[in-house]
Formats: structure tokens, sequence, C-alpha cells
């Protein structure tokens, strides 16, 4: 049954990580720290919402939610939503 909470924890994670990653994106901070700031904000609305994890992954909490900040900043990278100067497509090819 943990594991079913788990899987519950990062689908709610998912579903409430776009407008944090869109405010930090904008704090104009380093990647890391737009991360560190985005998975601490996700925390805390998880524990205000009455999500936890189960105490055995507890001590994997920022890595799982970091990963799924990295898939979903990844996703908007790749369709473009976030503009980015001075940066090179990751398909493109230099001229």
């Amino acid at each position: 049954m943990s594991i079913l909470k788990v899987l519950n924890y990062i689908r709610i994670a998912f579903a409430i990580v776009m407008p944090f990653t869109v405010l930090a994106e904008d704090s104009g901070k380093p990647g890391e720290d737009k991360k560190k700031l985005v998975v601490d904000r996700l925390k805390d609305e998880l524990t205000k919402l009455g999500f936890t994890l189960p105490e055995w992954v507890q001590k994997y909490q920022d890595f799982i939610l970091g990963a799924v900040v990295d898939v979903v900043v990844a996703i908007l990278n790749r369709i473009g939503f976030f503009e980015h100067t001075g940066t090179q497509e990751p398909d493109s090819k230099p001229a």
C-alpha cells in the first residue's frame, strides 16, 4: 500500500509543480538555485495539502521532487515555453 502512496505523491507533485517552476524561472537565479526553490515550495505545499511520504522513502524526498522538476522543466524547454537568450536549441546545428 505504501508504494501507492509514493506514486500518488509523485502524481500530485507533477500536478502542482508548474506554477512554482514558472515563478522560479522569473527569479533570474541560476538553474540549481531555481530547482532548490521549486523543490522547497513543492515540499511545503504537499505538506499543507496533507500529502506525506512513507517513512522508508522520506530520505529520498528531495531527489524524487528534484526529478519531477527536471522532467517538467525538460518538457517545458523542449516545447519552447521558456525563452532562453544566448543558448542554442538542443536539436539545432551550428551555422
